[in-house]
């Protein structure tokens, strides 16, 4: 369950990556880069899944090493580090970004250089599977990917005892796959089901150009091939090729359903979360493609749009099927005629207007640079018409529902969004798209409340009943952290026990899909903290490790308010509130108060060294330690996460920040006063 908000952050007017001071801002530049980083794809067609020219990024990449060199201890030097590793792992044949990835790396904490080497070998994986990368530069590639999984290894020699163990099996997955799922290894005999239970085989489509497409009905990159992969069956209609979706979805009846919606027309398999191909082919994401020729053999893999029509067409050739055959598919876009062509039309539209919005000048008061933002960011009364006209002017398909989920999702808490959730619940609640709406994080809003309740009386999928009894539970949980008042706060808390109860009882053993497991079993994970962290229970006296080394406990803190902030310093949420918490702490220095951070980073070096340029003079946990045993006992899902506790160390406040938590500490400070005037 992550709660934790989205930090909106306004992009200053300077020089790209400094604020008017002159000086560097990583939040800034980070917005710069992701603007340029989209700017550089649109301008060179980059296909989707793969990275924009290296060069258009470069400048922006040595800005941030120019600053990390200026200081190398500031608070955001582990965060820019992490940016540098991530981005130039990512271009494996640039010789150019090998040697600023050896130089990153040799500056950072051994865990985190054993994670950033990781994922450069993940992207050699995808740059080996491309038809882009000359097939003589393979084996030095995978050479190298073999090196640094060895050394990544070694760095994490010194960690604790469960992270050794997750990052071992992470390096043993995806070691197999650069040793045995590379171009000219011969594919992974899989015997599988299609949706109508007939046994079905790789080895059926000898002869064949097969794309072997891993996907689940809920993944939304994999739905955004589907208009590609659609035309490129009709293309290749009457030549030796099969396109193959492999579906990890909980259940067939899930894809049966989404295929009634979505037209399709290709072959269907159902592997399940747990079917054979998962170990065979080490899934670890959606989509995973394949592209393999007619002896059976992965040519391609990780590739999609154009870069796979490249592929297949390459095998096809190679195949003995002449080139005139082949028509080269084009991305460009028909002018938008249909529903579904304006709803997408619509959607970049409003997406265009939000990211103006991230990007104005910043002058002015914070409040005032808040206010300018708020009233840029585009407004759901001047899309709504629009989506409900695509919703009410068709039958009551996917396009329709998917208009009032963009209007609902979109549409935060306006009244427009409320009302798109109520008509969601009056025309789809027994649609079999449902099942796949209720698995995006966007719909946890306060509104979705009478779209959930009626798909759960009325839907005839258990599975999507179950998925909607957690939507509730999950926005119950959330009330609980709006600090509104401990009433509300212990009221959500009650609902919330109730609706995970009902959950354990109502639908045990009905699949979630993912990695959440069966209702029941997420239902009972997430109970305690539920039950045991409410408002108005007593905070468990759990002991943490001080920066000195030494053990401390909560209850050492007893006869003063506390605010227990769980945090960690990679965490951008978490940083935005040190002014605040900074100002709280200056003003109540003769009270007795306590703000409590405990930092869940996997190292207390990293921690140590964030304080030493960080200007936060309070009391500091380190949580990491002991194998994360203070945040299992806490439930910690999310960071941050805020509980405040008054003088006896009762819960009295839940993830209030800003004016809340000062109000909420006032308020704490004034009670503990009242009662010892009155000697109670």
């Amino acid at each position: 369950m992550n709660f934790t908000p989205l930090l909106l952050t306004v992009a200053l007017t300077a020089a790209p990556g400094e604020n008017p001071a002159g000086t560097f801002d990583f939040k800034k530049h980070s917005i710069d880069f992701q603007v340029a980083r989209s700017k550089a794809a649109s301008a060179a067609k980059t296909p989707d899944g793969e990275q924009p020219p290296f060069s258009a990024l470069l400048p922006l990449l040595e800005r941030e090493q120019k600053a990390l060199a200026d200081a190398p201890n500031s608070a955001d030097a582990t965060a820019i580090r992490r940016h540098l590793a991530t981005y130039f792992g990512l271009y494996p044949t640039e010789p150019k970004a090998r040697e600023l990835l050896a130089s990153v790396l040799a500056d950072m904490t051994p865990t985190e250089a054993a994670s950033a080497r990781l994922q450069a070998v993940q992207a050699i994986d995808r740059a080996v599977g491309s038809p882009v990368t000359p097939r003589a530069d393979v084996p030095k590639l995978l050479t190298e990917a073999e090196a640094l999984l060895t050394r990544a290894e070694k760095d994490m020699a010194g960690a604790n005892e469960e992270q050794a163990k997750k990052f071992a099996r992470r390096v043993e997955s995806v070691r197999h796959v650069i040793k045995n799922l590379v171009p000219g290894k011969t594919a992974p005999a899989i015997e599988c089901r299609d949706l109508a239970g007939k046994p079905v085989k790789l080895s059926d489509y000898t002869g064949k150009v097969v794309v072997l497409d891993v996907w689940t009905t809920g993944c939304i990159p994999c739905r955004k091939m589907i208009p590609h992969q659609r035309e490129m069956v009709a293309r290749l209609k009457d030549l030796p090729f099969a396109l193959v979706s492999v579906s990890f979805d909980a259940e067939p009846k899930t894809v049966t359903d989404f295929l009634k919606d979505t037209p399709m027309p290709w072959e269907h398999w159902f592997n399940g979360p747990d079917g054979g191909m998962t170990e065979a082919y080490k899934i670890s994401h959606f989509p995973t493609i394949y592209v393999i020729d007619g002896k059976g053999v992965i040519r391609f893999k990780e590739v999609r749009d154009s870069r796979l029509d490249e592929a297949v067409n390459a095998l096809l050739v190679e195949a003995g099927v002449p080139a005139a055959k082949l028509k080269a598919h084009t991305d460009a876009a028909p002018a938008p005629t249909g529903r579904e062509d304006r709803l997408k039309a619509l959607r970049v539209e409003y997406a265009k207007q939000n990211s103006s919005a991230m990007q104005l000048p910043r002058t002015g008061t914070p409040e005032q640079q808040m206010k300018a933002y708020e009233a840029a960011l585009p407004k759901m009364r001047d899309y709504a018409p629009r989506a409900l006209a695509i919703a009410n002017e068709g039958p009551a398909d996917e396009i329709a529902l998917e208009a009032l989920a963009f209007i609902a999702m979109t549409g935060q808490d306006s009244p427009e969004g409320a009302a798109a959730f109520r008509q969601m619940a009056e025309r789809f609640a027994t649609a079999a798209g449902v099942s796949k709406l209720l698995d995006r994080p966007t719909i946890q809003r306060p509104a979705v409340r009478s779209f959930a309740e009626r798909v759960i009386a009325v839907h005839p999928d258990r599975a999507t009943r179950a998925k909607a009894a957690v939507v509730l539970a999950n926005n119950a949980i959330r009330l609980t952290e709006r600090g509104d008042t401990p009433a509300a706060s212990a009221a959500a808390s009650a609902e919330a026990e109730a609706i995970l109860r009902r959950i354990i009882e109502d639908f045990a053993g009905a699949n979630l899909g993912g990695r959440l497991g069966t209702a029941d079993t997420w239902a009972k994970s997430v109970l305690p903290e539920v039950v045991d962290l409410a408002v108005g229970k007593p905070f468990p006296d759990v002991t943490g490790e001080g920066m000195d080394g030494k053990s401390v406990k909560v209850s050492d803190y007893r006869g003063k308010v506390v605010v227990f902030d769980v945090w960690a310093t990679w965490c951008g949420p978490c940083k935005a509130m040190i002014p605040h918490e900074r100002e709280l702490v200056a003003r109540l220095k003769d009270k007795p108060f306590v703000l409590l951070s405990v930092s869940g980073d996997n190292e207390k070096k990293v921690l140590t060294e964030f304080l030493k340029s960080a200007d936060m003079p309070w009391a500091h946990w380190w949580g990491g330690g002991d194998e994360r045993k203070l945040l299992k006992a806490l439930h910690i899902q999310h960071y941050p996460t805020i509980f405040v506790l008054d003088h006896k160390g009762t819960i009295r406040y839940r993830g209030v920040r800003g004016k809340q938590m000062d109000a909420a500490v006032d308020a704490l400070l004034k009670e503990m006063e009242a009662g010892a005037k009155s000697g109670g």
